[in-house]
């Protein structure tokens, strides 16, 4: 079991001095995530009109060792 026996505030100034790395990685983060969605709705989209077929055979894993499933 563990447990908390100090807690530690990071100053003003550490907060200052990470606030642009930390907001930049927060960004991404989230233009990551908004991107991965789009592309996943999109893709749905195509599906549902017919513009794309997903060949679900291409998209299984490989056997071990460079086999196929048969």
């Amino acid at each position: 079991m563990a447990k908390i026996v100090d807690k530690q505030e990071p100053s003003a100034n550490d907060i200052a001095k990470n606030f642009d790395q930390t907001r930049e990685g927060i960004l991404n983060q989230r233009r990551d995530q908004m991107y991965d969605v789009f592309i996943s709705n999109l893709q749905q989209s195509y599906e549902k009109e017919g513009r794309i077929r997903i060949n679900k055979r291409a998209q299984q894993p490989s056997l071990p060792g460079g086999g196929s499933p048969s």
